[in-house]
């Protein structure tokens, strides 16, 4: 893999943490098990079409990953509701899992600092994720259970949001017809 920016290999180091690969430190260095976890992830998802060499390609399949695992979801929603209680390795993993997810503190152009510190910044960036927490699976089934009696057509009623290969499913497409004929779009 190249090397990319060190902010960039953090946020992909915490992502892997997040989904339960063993990277080691979230240090920003591309050392020898981070590329061994990536190889890992890309082989147990099934990913052929992204290049471990390419560090854009890869963060974006482990950010969409993370943002449709329910695992990692739960992990990090845990780590948000009280990130002063964590350690600086754990705090890192925050840190770069409030990136993955876009959360931002500030000016909308202020990026997630991954330094390890519970300062301000982390618990402004938390308290935010926290509040618009992702919905669980059980919630996911109802809302799609809910669209199909509507006419609306979601898929499976499996309690997935995302598809695996971060195209748009077929709950997000019935979600955003709902909100188009209701008015509902930003």
């Amino acid at each position: 893999m190249a090397a990319g920016d060190k902010n960039s290999i953090q946020k992909l180091q915490a992502g892997l943490k997040l989904l339960g690969y063993d990277v080691g430190n979230v240090d920003g260095a591309m050392g020898k098990n981070t590329r061994a976890q990536i190889d890992k992830f890309l082989k147990d998802n099934n990913i052929s079409d992204t290049s471990p060499h390419n560090m854009a390609q890869v963060l974006e399949k482990v950010r969409q990953k993370t943002l449709s695992d329910p695992g990692a979801n739960e992990r990090l929603m845990k780590m948000a509701q009280n990130p002063a209680a964590l350690n600086s390795e754990d705090t890192k993993v925050l840190q770069g899992g409030l990136a993955l997810h876009n959360v931002r503190t500030g000016a909308s152009s202020d990026r997630m600092a991954i330094d390890g510190k519970a300062g301000s910044q982390t618990a402004e960036a938390a308290a935010k994720f926290t509040a618009a927490a992702p919905l669980n699976s059980t919630q996911i089934k109802l809302l799609q259970g809910g669209l199909a009696l509507l006419g609306y057509e979601p898929g499976a009623i499996d309690g997935r949001m995302a598809r695996r290969d971060g195209k748009e499913s077929e709950t997000q497409a019935a979600m955003k017809k709902f909100a188009a004929d209701h008015g509902l779009e930003n």
